[in-house]
């Protein structure tokens, strides 16, 4: 199990690898806390 603190450090790299990868193709990325905890996102891809 990981200790809390690096869950979170793994989580942001994890995103931050993930925004990089977006703004590369052009994408957008919207994220949202959702009901209950957690957060919901959506990834909106250019038309080719």
């Amino acid at each position: 199990m990981r200790h809390p603190a690096q869950a979170e450090v793994d989580d942001s790299l994890d995103l931050a690898i993930v925004e990089r990868v977006l703004l590369r193709h052009d994408a957008e990325l919207q994220l949202r806390n959702r009901e209950g905890g957690g957060l919901a996102f959506q990834i909106s891809l250019p038309a080719v």
